[in-house]
């Protein structure tokens, strides 16, 4: 889906917020991976393409920077992710895998 050429997201807080989860959920399961390499290996792509939409959300400019900045301090410093990603991130702890 996500590499998918019809792939859409809304230049909003919700799908920045989505993303940037979604990117906070793979780096904590980095330490699930054999080595750096693995884990470049297997979300090394997927890592950059969530970076490429967050940077071409942010100029359209439907966002302010100063936004951008406290959603991306809201998911990364205090775990406030969307409820999709923040229920796969309670999975995987609960699972003890993280």
């Amino acid at each position: 889906m996500f590499f998918c050429q019809h792939y859409a997201v809304h230049a909003d807080e919700e799908d920045l917020r989505k993303l940037l989860s979604f990117n906070y959920v793979i780096e904590q399961t980095r330490a699930l991976a054999a080595s750096d390499k693995h884990f470049s290996d297997l979300f090394g792509e997927v890592l950059r393409k969530i970076e490429i939409v967050t940077l071409a959300i942010m100029e359209t400019q439907k966002i302010s920077s100063d936004i951008c900045d406290r959603i991306r301090v809201e998911v990364f410093e205090h775990e406030k992710l969307s409820s999709y990603w923040l229920r796969k991130l309670e999975m995987l702890i609960d699972m003890e895998l993280i």
